[in-house]
């Protein structure tokens, strides 16, 4: 409907080192908790899932870049601040989180787009140093122009998700990719609302449409 919309691209930080350390049971307990957090920090008609390992991805509709980043910087805090607890540890576990916002029609006028400038703010939160929040807007030029980065990190996903490297089309005479039948289906949790990657997909263009 051609109505604003914010996106944010969320990925917990070092959730390798809790299996690690804790087992992959922590890890669970931290996936769901940390989901439930989310759950508990969006509106009623806002739409949030797991995106596949330890990434969540939130719809926000009819949601500004400032409303975008106070619903992020609520959860970061909540899940900063959080203990956690697994039978496999006699430890509280602790974990913090990473988000990338982007908003439609300012960072992106498609659904491929915005999960695109959303999940590079998220990355360059990474690579300063994790738990924090970063507008698309805010991305230095020379990271969007850095197709190594890119290739090592974005491109796979997008590649995963879509079927297709970002902006590459099919060759002539070949049939579009299938992006769903040589995948297994990426778990979900039960806690909150889940959207297969590619329903979720669908879901926000429907929304940016």
């Amino acid at each position: 409907f051609g109505r604003p919309l914010a996106f944010i691209m969320a990925d917990l930080d070092l959730l390798r080192t809790i299996n690690n350390t804790h087992g992959h049971l922590a890890g669970d307990a931290v996936l769901a908790g940390v989901g439930k957090i989310i759950r508990e920090s969006v509106r009623e008609y806002d739409i949030a899932g797991r995106f596949g390992g330890e990434e969540f991805a939130i719809v926000l509709p009819e949601t500004s870049m400032v409303g975008a980043r106070a619903v992020a910087e609520r959860i970061r805090r909540a899940v900063e601040s959080a203990t956690f607890t697994a039978p496999t540890s006699s430890e509280q576990i602790h974990v913090t989180i990473s988000m990338g916002i982007a908003c439609f029609p300012e960072d992106a006028r498609t659904a491929k787009e915005l999960l695109h400038e959303a999940d590079l703010a998220m990355y360059q939160v990474k690579l300063k140093g994790r738990n924090g929040i970063m507008y698309a807007k805010d991305v230095p030029h020379f990271a969007k122009l850095d197709r190594a980065a890119l290739e090592g990190y974005s491109q796979n996903k997008y590649t995963e998700i879509f079927g297709e490297a970002i902006g590459q089309e099919p060759a002539p005479g070949q049939p579009a990719p299938d992006s769903g039948q040589s995948r297994a289906r990426p778990e979900t949790l039960p806690i909150f609302r889940q959207y297969p990657k590619t329903w979720m997909t669908i879901l926000i263009a429907g929304v940016v449409l």
